[in-house]
């Protein structure tokens, strides 16, 4: 469906007899690649710094996570299993 710096989003379709069911699967993945790392600006930083760095993404993702979670069963809200 899309991607981003770190992570891409999947289309996924499950069947249950005549039913199909769509949802949308979040793959965030942190790539140690220093090409990679190159294109985000993280190739000139010390180790420390770059795992602070991640670790704020992680904090950011799960806080998102958070949000959806207490926000379920309202329209127009993406719902998070």
């Amino acid at each position: 469906i899309g991607e981003g710096s770190f992570g891409k989003v999947y289309k996924a379709r499950r069947i249950e007899g005549s039913r199909q069911f769509y949802s949308a699967i979040k793959i965030i993945t942190i790539s140690a690649d220093s090409a990679e790392m190159g294109e985000v600006g993280m190739d000139r930083r010390d180790e420390n710094s770059v795992r602070t760095y991640l670790k704020g993404i992680a904090d950011d993702c799960i806080g998102e996570i958070e949000m959806m979670d207490c926000l379920k069963g309202n329209s127009n809200i993406v719902a998070v299993e």
